[in-house]
């Protein structure tokens, strides 16, 4: 019965720690910057020294920000090279149903409403492009 009692106690204790220590090590480490604790953003994929920072980019507030882009078509590449990456084959296996330049807080965004073949569905998608949109 000890023996029993202690192995209930082990568990329990077991299951505190990963609960409340998990053995993530990819997960965001807290940075303490000037009296203030800031999350980084994170990288949800690179192409050399692009960087695809953030969100799920479905809605304007999760967009997907692109860092490390030298210009406009530089960047409307990085979202293909992005859209590629998570869809399949631009034209193959999704398509852009809609494009269009959004403004808000003095950032800059690209709207897309691409549809997918399989399974065959619509999504939008918003990417930050404040810093390598020129403007019109």
């Amino acid at each position: 019965m000890k023996n029993y009692l202690k192995f209930k106690l082990f568990l329990i204790i077991l299951f505190f720690s990963i609960c409340v220590f998990p053995m993530n090590s990819n997960a965001q480490q807290p940075i303490k910057k000037n009296d203030a604790i800031v999350i980084p953003p994170k990288i949800l994929l690179k192409k050399g020294n692009i960087e695809f920072i953030g969100g799920t980019g479905n809605t304007l507030l999760d967009a997907i920000i692109i860092k490390g882009t030298k210009n406009e078509k530089i960047g409307m590449e990085a979202e293909t090279f992005y859209l590629e990456k998570v869809y399949g084959k631009k034209n193959i296996d999704w398509k852009i149903l809609r494009q269009r330049v959004l403004e808000k807080d003095k950032r800059t965004y690209d709207f897309f409403i691409i549809e997918t073949k399989e399974p065959k569905k619509t999504i939008n998608i918003f990417f930050d492009i404040t810093e390598f949109f020129a403007g019109w």
